[in-house]
């Protein structure tokens, strides 16, 4: 299987077209997310007496690595103004490297989704023979959507939608709004 990452930013059309979808992708690099949770200093025990020695957890900003396009200019003025997007969804793509053609469509198996999110961070610089960027979001949620494909039998299922709404410091499902949604394959 080959991977594919791109990501969509309401408001910013990318260069990678998604079927007949007016909204383009933005292809993207790499990415990374960290979260952690500060223990207190005594050592938390099993059950209740665990909860009260936990703090809140702490989202670190989920950085985006890509290359030039036409996109850069628009992220770097929405970096400027501290433009909120209302969503920002990254989708992590396969395809049966069989299946290569150009009727093929990559399929999305996580897609990522922040709510409210803000460029904390745009950083590029000239690495190899092209141009890199690095773009950090801040957010006010974040929610996964898995498709989980067995690698032994190929089936596939789509498990339960997972998320995080940080000013509530609670568990949310985020829904994948239409105007970021993936609505079919890349190539046609």
């Amino acid at each position: 299987m080959t991977q594919m990452l791109y990501m969509r930013l309401e408001g910013i059309d990318g260069e990678e077209p998604i079927g007949d979808n007016s909204q383009d992708a933005i292809a993207i690099i790499d990415y990374s997310h960290s979260i952690g949770l500060e223990l207190a200093n005594q050592r938390p025990s099993a059950g209740a007496d665990a909860a009260f020695r936990r703090s809140r957890t702490h989202h670190a900003p989920f950085v985006v690595n890509k290359s030039f396009d036409r996109t850069s200019s628009k992220i770097f003025a929405a970096a400027s103004r501290g433009v909120l997007f209302k969503h920002v969804v990254i989708y992590s793509c396969s395809q049966e490297i069989s299946q290569l053609t150009t009727s093929s469509k990559p399929k999305p198996f996580l897609s990522i989704i922040m709510k409210d999110a803000v460029i904390a961070d745009f950083s590029y610089q000239f690495a190899g023979n092209w141009q890199a960027e690095q773009i950090s979001f801040q957010y006010a949620s974040i929610g996964w959507h898995v498709k989980w494909k067995d690698p032994e039998s190929g089936d596939s299922e789509t498990l339960e939608p997972v998320g995080w709404n940080g000013s509530q410091n609670k568990n949310e499902q985020i829904a994948i709004p239409s105007s970021v949604e993936w609505s079919s394959g890349l190539l046609g």
